[in-house]
């Protein structure tokens, strides 16, 4: 809801609340009155205070009208304070929690730039499979402005070095935590990590449906977990230097490439004579580009190497049959570092060129990389649990979904076959393909390093024209963590992406359209936002169901008790009091206590005379500054009209109403004047 009507529905709410406190009070004003009602003598107080409580308009007015006979009353009777002390307990009370009441109908509204829920009228996932060169044409640039967004989110939103300058309230959850792990062992064959007390071990835990904005009953809310476990490699006994007519390489074997182009080697890049040849013949370092950065990934499925969707076929020491896996080859390209980088990773540490700048005193040697193409390592698992935390297994992208396939209404073949029009996809098992759908157009952590290259690096920070300032020792943890989070802002992006849909109308032919189960989950779909106010459904069902309960019961609870009155005589005397002391009924008895005419309607809200009849001066009819003990009798001064005189038999059948208002004999007047018992 846009935040003006927003604001005015608030408006109207809480005047709502203040007009429910009323009817509430009326209500419990009636209850006392009904209590206190009896036909017995009583004294002045007692009178008063059923007078005070039957025209009280709200519990503010009958608070202070009641510590006024309390004051008044204070001296005059022993038990003041017990007679009144119970109605101003419940005033106050009224007022305070009403007042509470109406001061939370802003909590109604979690606020402006809080939960709104999108339009998912474009709601669908796209196909990036298809590889037609027109399709590939229209899909790179939606794929790298994602790749952009995530690592800019992630630079601002998960690092702790943010400019601040991008707005991280757009996600329900501004960042998806993970756990780190420091000194994690080798993921691999204990052989070939460079280290196998110092690895990097990051876990995102399980991450809710909810946590991606989803808003879904928590009966069908899905968890999502994944986890990657990284180590520099050791390059002795994988590394061969070969030379060709064009230049000398360097191969590096961790498995034999594949495709149709297969080779014995994974990966071969220039050797660091090469690399750093412009750097010997050109005293202008600035000219480098950077370091050289590329990934290489495999995937698994069924516990073996998916031949079709991995790059190369790893060795036995890197083969793990339970995730896949990824290896980054780092390569200095140039880039000489300011001090010695003794990082697994960089390792930063030969001696290169010894150089004087203008301004220092003497000279800074700079050092090169010893490694051509320094690898890394990175092992991917993901997990699967439906809404009872009951999970799949932690395991490769593919065999993941389909070890968690039971757990929602499908079979592994569904997993691997499903489309939007199976009819295998009911309520739950078409969320479960649209949630697992998203999260797969989410960019990969292989996509990070090989479309930024070294701008994925935190490391970049530290360059400039060709040098490389200080870095960490762990730098390399530092950089796959900003890999992960570059991860996790691009899954958060993902579910708001889908939910809106493309907005560029070129990828809509790409698009799988999303069945109605699926279509459900893009209307719920949560995002942040300042546009619009956020409203809680259940609040103002819930004032507004009470408030107008509240309201009919007030207006409702004293016809029933009139029509239970004229057919049973129920409670005749506290019915007929309640009447005789509203406000009109009270100016009646008075002016019939001065001699008027008969009245009638005695029980109705409105007493009537008959129509052009003058009543006597009531302001004046008992003089003021007479003895308070003394009992005054006026005498009645009637006015009429000139085309109105009451007659004999009217002046007759006026007294005779006035004795029927009074309602009680000459014994009862008489008991009166005698000590009234109290309540």
């Amino acid at each position: 809801m846009e935040p003006r009507y927003g604001l005015l529905l608030l408006s109207f709410t809480a005047t709502f609340v203040g007009f429910v406190a009323s009817r509430f009070w009326r209500i419990t004003t009636l209850m006392l009155h009904r209590i206190y009602s009896t036909p017995d003598p009583r004294d002045a107080l007692h009178h008063q205070r059923q007078g005070a409580l039957r025209n009280s308009l709200s519990a503010t007015s009958t608070l202070w009208t009641f510590l006024q006979l309390a004051w008044c009353w204070r001296r005059a009777e022993n038990s003041w304070l017990a007679r009144t002390l119970p109605t101003i307990i419940s005033a106050a009370s009224a007022f305070c929690v009403f007042t509470i009441a109406g001061g939370f109908t802003s909590s109604i509204s979690s606020g402006i730039g809080n939960d709104v829920l999108i339009r998912g009228s474009q709601c669908g996932t796209l196909n990036s499979w298809s590889e037609s060169v027109e399709s590939l044409a229209i899909m790179n640039p939606w794929f790298s402005q994602n790749i952009n967004n995530a690592a800019n989110y992630a630079q601002q939103c998960y690092s702790a070095n943010t400019t601040g300058n991008l707005n991280c309230g757009t996600f329900v959850r501004s960042r998806l935590q993970f756990n780190p792990v420091l000194n994690a062992s080798c993921p691999f064959n204990d052989t070939i990590c460079s280290s196998n007390d110092s690895n990097l071990l990051l876990d995102s835990g399980f991450i809710s449906s909810d946590d991606f904005g989803l808003n879904l009953p928590s009966s069908q809310r899905m968890f999502y977990r994944e986890l990657i476990h990284c180590a520099p490699l050791r390059t002795d006994g994988f590394v061969k230097n070969v030379s060709t007519k064009y230049d000398n390489y360097t191969r590096y074997s961790y498995g034999d490439w594949a495709g149709p182009a297969s080779h014995n080697w994974t990966y071969e890049v220039e050797d660091l004579n090469a690399q750093y040849r412009r750097q010997a013949d050109n005293p202008n370092h600035g000219t480098t580009k950077g370091l050289s950065l590329i990934a290489l990934y495999v995937r698994t499925a069924n516990g073996t190497v998916w031949d079709d969707d991995s790059e190369f076929l790893p060795i036995p020491q890197l083969s793990v049959p339970d995730g896949d896996l990824t290896v980054a080859f780092l390569s200095g390209n140039g880039v000489l570092y300011l001090n010695q980088t003794v990082d697994p990773w960089y390792r930063g540490t030969n001696p290169s060129r010894v150089v004087h700048y203008r301004g220092l005193d003497g000279n800074i040697t700079l050092y090169g990389p010893e490694e051509a193409a320094s690898p890394l390592g990175c092992v991917q698992r993901y997990q699967y649990c439906n809404a009872l935390k009951e999970c799949g297994s932690l395991a490769s992208w593919h065999d993941a979904l389909t070890s968690a396939s039971t757990l929602f209404d499908q079979t592994p073949h569904d997993i691997e076959w499903s489309t939007e029009t199976s009819p295998r996809l009911n309520a739950v098992a078409s969320r479960f393909y649209m949630f697992e759908s998203i999260l797969n157009s989410a960019s990969d952590l292989s996509d990070f390093p090989n479309s930024l290259g070294s701008s994925s690096l935190l490391s970049a920070q530290q360059y400039t024209q060709g040098l490389m300032g200080p870095l960490a020792d762990n730098q390399w943890q530092l950089d796959v963590s900003h890999w992960f989070a570059m991860r996790m802002a691009s899954m958060q992006a993902a579910f708001v992406d889908t939910a809106h849909g493309p907005r560029d109308e070129s990828l809509l032919p790409y698009m799988s359209k999303a069945n109605k189960y699926q279509q459900t989950m893009c209307d719920n779909q949560k995002i942040l936002s300042t546009d619009y106010m956020s409203l809680s459904l259940f609040g103002l069902y819930f004032t507004y169901a009470t408030g107008i309960i509240v309201i009919l019961v007030s207006y409702i609870v004293e016809p029933l008790l009139s029509f239970w009155y004229a057919h049973r005589k129920y409670e005749e005397y506290k019915y007929l009091e309640w009447a005789a002391n509203s406000t009109l009924q009270l100016q009646r008895l008075a002016y019939q206590g001065l001699g008027s005419e008969k009245w009638s309607n005695y029980t109705d809200d409105i007493p009537k005379t008959r129509p052009g009849y003058f009543l006597a001066d009531l302001a004046r009819a008992y003089p003021p500054g007479e003895d308070d003990d003394e009992i005054q009798e006026a005498k009645p001064t009637i006015q009429t009209n000139n085309t109105a005189s009451p007659s004999t038999s009217d002046a007759s059948a006026t007294q005779s109403g006035a004795e029927q208002s009074r309602g009680a004999s000459t014994d009862s007047v008489s008991a009166v004047s005698e000590p009234a018992p109290q309540d």
